[in-house]
Order: C-alpha cells, then structure tokens, then sequence
C-alpha cells in the first residue's frame, strides 16, 4: 500500500496485479493522528515493475495529521487495498479511542464516502475478510454501510467494542446478509434485543438489557441442539440482577439440579450478572429432554 501511495504514475499497473494477502489491517484513529498499520502473511513481498524490483515490508505505519484531509487519504487507501476482487484481508480493524470519540465517526463517513465514489467509477468489490472488529461507539448507519461492504459468504467473526451502540443500527444490523453468516460475535455495549438473531453463533460474549428465564431456556436448548459436538461456548450479561430464582427457573427444564458446580452466578459489574453454564456436562443431562 505504501509504494502505491508513492507511486502515482504506476497505480494501474499496481492495481492490476493480483494483491498479497494480508493477516491483519487496522485504521486506529488516536487524538491528532490516524494511523494504517498493516502486516503480511508473508515475511516480504517483491513488487515487480519492468525489470525492477522492489521489496515490501512485512510491515508498515503511516502516520497522518488529524485533519479533514488526512482522515480522507486513510479512507482511500483503506477502500484500495480491495479494489482488485481478490483482495482478501482475515483481520480487519477500524479502531477509535476514548479520548477522541469524534475521530471513528468522522473515518466511518470518510470511508463510506470513498466507496459509494468507487462504486460510481466502477472498480468497486467486495471486501474478503474474515474478522471484522469495530471499536468505538456506533451512532449512525455509516457503520452498517462498511459492513455492507464485506463479502457475506467470508465473514465469519464480528466484535463491536464500543461504549454504545444505536438501537436503531442494531436492529437494522441483524437483518443484514451478513449477520446471518457469522458464527462469532462479541458486542461489549448492552444492546436491546431477544436471544433469537444469536442462534447461530457457537462463540458469542454479549451483554443485553433484560432476558427471562423462558428465553434463556429457550436459548440452551437451542445451542446445544446446534453447538452440542462443536468447541462452542457463550457468555450473557445483563443489565438487569439475575437472581438464583432465575436460574433454577431455567435449571429446572432440564432436571439440572441449581446446587451443582456447573452452574455459578457471578456479580461482573454494579446491577450486571453473568450465567456461567458447563454445555459438556448439561448436554449428557438433558439429550432426552430435546427433540
């Protein structure tokens, strides 16, 4: 990315060639500064031009000036690493940090902007990659719009680390193409949702505004229905407390009996509770319990 950066009268040819795969690409956006680190699968990779040659870096940082203009080039050269369609990124990260929230907001638009500009000239794909990670608060429907961007049968893992998340996003999110393809979400904001749209999922770590027992039980039955012969595992916060007469409501649908070890309630925060449950040990208890 960086010789096409330098390279202004050989981008084509660049962007003709077939790019290297890259493990991991983050834009960080940090108080006056975005950076765009990048690190290859590859120890180093041999640009060819003509009959030169020159090496590229496993990896590199730029470092730009927090200004309207800078988060504009972070933008693009983001968008052009995808430009060739089989352009594939395992990890990519879109970072912000408490003490300039403003900042992914502002790089959120900027890249929305540089695609909806790539789709008009035509050289628009879309984005293989397999983790997507997302920190900082999500407010509006530019985040939905990268989201849109990447490739639905690749993605695999979403993790939402902002301090908070738009309700409205969040419903438009779980009818999104991609949502229904991953298998690992993690979202560390409460979100206002029923346990329904996670059924897929054989990772997941979220926090929710309320839950009852009738839609816990519901959700166990169903991960280990699915998830039962697989290295799955869940962790469910709630806002709300989550007394021990929840769980023995949820317990008591499988003969499970609540004074076991497998079963542990944790206080993890003030007015949040977590449900600690051993799928190992539930799954030989209940197999009868679920047709």
């Amino acid at each position: 990315m960086q010789f096409r950066a330098t390279c202004l009268a050989h981008r084509d040819l660049i962007d003709s060639r077939k790019p290297s795969r890259l493990a991991e690409l983050s834009i960080i956006s940090r108080h006056k500064q975005f950076m765009l680190p990048s690190s290859f699968l590859v120890q180093r990779k041999k640009v060819g031009y003509e009959n030169n040659q020159f090496l590229h870096n496993r990896t590199g940082t730029r470092n730009y000036s927090q200004t309207e203009a800078k988060a504009d080039i972070a933008s693009r050269m983001l968008v052009d690493t995808f430009k060739h369609p089989d352009a594939v990124v395992f990890k990519l990260l879109i970072l912000g940090c408490e003490e300039y929230p403003l900042g992914i907001k502002e790089l959120g638009n900027k890249i929305v902007e540089v695609i909806d500009q790539r789709k008009r000239e035509g050289v628009s794909a879309p984005w293989k990659v397999q983790y997507f990670k997302w920190d900082g608060p999500i407010e509006n429907e530019s985040f939905l719009e990268i989201l849109g961007q990447v490739d639905a049968s690749f993605l695999d893992t979403l993790h939402l680390y902002g301090n908070h998340i738009s309700t409205q996003v969040v419903e438009k999110l779980v009818e999104m193409e991609q949502w229904c393809h991953m298998s690992s979400i993690r979202i560390k904001s409460a979100v206002d949702l029923d346990l329904r749209p996670f059924y897929q999922c054989h990772s997941l770590d979220i926090k929710v505004v309320e839950l009852n027992p009738e839609a816990m039980t519901d959700y166990l039955k169903n991960f280990i229905n699915r998830h039962a012969k697989s290295d799955a595992h869940f962790m469910i916060l709630t806002q709300q407390e989550m007394s021990r007469e929840f769980n023995v409501k949820v317990m008591e649908h499988f003969r499970i009996d609540p004074s076991e070890e497998h079963l542990n309630v944790t206080s993890s925060g003030i007015m949040h509770k977590n449900i600690e449950f051993c799928r190992n040990y539930a799954s030989r208890q209940i197999e009868h319990e679920i047709s």
